[in-house]
């Protein structure tokens, strides 16, 4: 296949089928996306999406993928260790803040069910990972607090009134963060 025409000065045409894709979500249902308007609103050919993609579902588990921040379990754990979250450090980081609404919208009204479920995986793994436990063999009671968590954390990122990451920051470090500091680092039976 040949590769998308890159001219000088112009966005390429990766960058505008993402920057489409993100557009669209924050628009309207993931069902009623079209590869005709996702190029249409990008700009470039079909050929274009299916040079980095096979389809529009693989568009989205990628770029799903893609704007996890695998450090932030870490950081946020990392933050609860002293008994203060560093609220200033995640929302000074403008590409930070950029992946949040992202994920956001993922779970929000506009997204597909196998969305949600590939993200509640991807940040459970992402969890489990930082605090070295095998996010394919994990301890069930672990698992069961970790969803039990991850439940509450989604339906707040999904909720357009709910879903501001100074907002979430917040709870994460008044609320829900001492009852994640307890389960993550309590010893397993």
């Amino acid at each position: 296949m040949v590769r998308p025409r890159r001219d000088s000065g112009i966005v390429p045409a990766k960058q505008r089928l993402e920057d489409a894709f993100w557009a669209m979500l924050a628009e309207m249902p993931f069902a009623n996306f079209t590869i005709e308007a996702i190029c249409k609103r990008a700009q470039v050919s079909h050929n274009s999406l299916y040079y980095y993609y096979s389809n529009l579902d693989q568009m989205a588990s990628v770029l799903l993928e893609d704007n996890l921040v695998p450090e932030l379990p870490r950081m946020v754990l990392n933050g609860f260790v002293d008994g203060r979250l560093y609220a200033d450090l995640l929302l000074g980081d403008p590409l930070l803040v950029m992946r949040f609404r992202r994920v956001c919208l993922l779970v929000g009204n506009n997204a597909a069910p196998w969305m949600r479920e590939q993200l509640t995986r991807s940040i459970t793994a992402l969890w489990l990972a930082s605090i070295d436990t095998d996010p394919a063999h994990p301890d069930p009671r672990l698992g069961a607090h970790l969803a039990f968590i991850l439940g509450g954390v989604m339906a707040i990122l999904g909720d357009p009134d709910l879903g501001d990451p100074a907002q979430l920051i917040t709870w994460i470090a008044h609320d829900f963060g001492p009852a994640i500091r307890s389960v993550l680092n309590s010893p397993q039976p």
